[in-house]
């Protein structure tokens, strides 16, 4: 039996950063901590930034909490691809810390698909899929803590389709055919435009980095908002690549697993989102609105000690 004054670690690591919180069974954190990113494909250093932040969290703690410690998730990006790294970082980190319970590593979509339970009881059979979109998109299957099959995720050159940076660069792509005659007249136009050339934009896209095109998404929220049609068919368009992503990692669009929805698109009050969730709606897919990864984390670890 875990006593009711149990504690849990819960680390949720990307490419920019990382958070540590050490939470008790019911979600109330006690101590929080912040670092740098940890992802070794965005060449991050996982050993010394986890090492360093979980020390931090722990500090901040009240005395005893060691020892009421009794098992953590750590929610890491970058785990499909180089697992035994981060493995061998997270678990080095968490015995420098002088814990003894348990510390599971597993993928930053595993914590995302958890995060839609973490004010809630443990989704019907621990599985179920997740679809994240935000700057970039992807879906998965879940099963615990073990990631099944993935769709799309292949970043912008090749996917991310129906996301932020796929998004901004259908708007600029629709504002500058409408510009040229090309395609059809939108607001897209003067809103991607906005005083400048065409060839001012062009130059402004490529001297950035290719996520800043995300930037333009939001133009695409105002022109639907403005009855804009090319706008609202590229909103529909997103949904529906978003839709497909989902139901490529489940059996059947209305298998009854339940589908978590993270990110400020999939879940956001935006076109696309809204777009989405009606999609979902009309298939009879049930689905819960996520949180962050953290969050995921600690609801993850809080289960698999409470044996949920």
């Amino acid at each position: 039996m875990v006593g009711e004054d149990a504690l849990v670690v819960g680390i949720d690591g990307g490419g920019t950063a990382v958070r540590v919180v050490v939470a008790d069974l019911a979600g109330r954190i006690v101590a929080e901590a912040r670092g740098g990113g940890i992802n070794p494909n965005s060449g991050g250093e996982p050993g010394p930034v986890l090492r360093q932040v979980l020390a931090d969290a722990l500090d901040q703690s009240p005395a005893g909490t060691r020892d009421a410690i009794v098992g953590g998730v750590a929610g890491l990006a970058g785990y499909l691809t180089s697992p035994d790294v981060l493995e061998t970082a997270a678990q080095s980190a968490w015995t420098e810390a002088g814990l003894s319970t348990q510390l599971r590593v597993v993928s930053d979509l595993v914590v995302a698909f958890w995060s839609g339970f973490s004010t809630g009881a443990a989704p019907r059979g621990r599985s179920g899929r997740v679809l994240i979109a935000g700057t970039g998109a992807v879906a998965a299957a879940i099963h615990g803590s073990e990631v099944g099959a993935v769709c799309d995720g292949y970043g912008y050159l090749l996917g991310d389709r129906g996301a932020g940076v796929w998004l901004g660069q259908q708007a600029v792509r629709a504002g500058l055919d409408g510009a040229s005659g090309r395609g059809p007249k939108t607001m897209l136009t003067d809103l991607v435009l906005s005083g400048r050339s065409s060839a001012e934009v062009i130059a402004d896209v490529y001297r950035k980095p290719p996520r800043d095109l995300g930037g333009y998404a939001p133009l695409i929220d105002r022109a639907v908002e403005l009855g804009d049609e090319v706008a609202t068919l590229i909103a529909g368009e997103a949904a529906e690549e978003l839709f497909a992503a989902a139901s490529a990692v489940g059996d059947t669009p209305s298998d009854g697993a339940p589908l978590v929805l993270v990110g400020s698109i999939a879940a956001g009050a935006n076109p696309v989102g809204v777009r989405l969730r009606e999609l979902l709606d009309s298939r009879d897919v049930s689905y819960v609105l996520g949180g962050d990864g953290i969050a995921g984390a600690v609801a993850l670890a809080t289960a698999e000690a409470s044996g949920g």
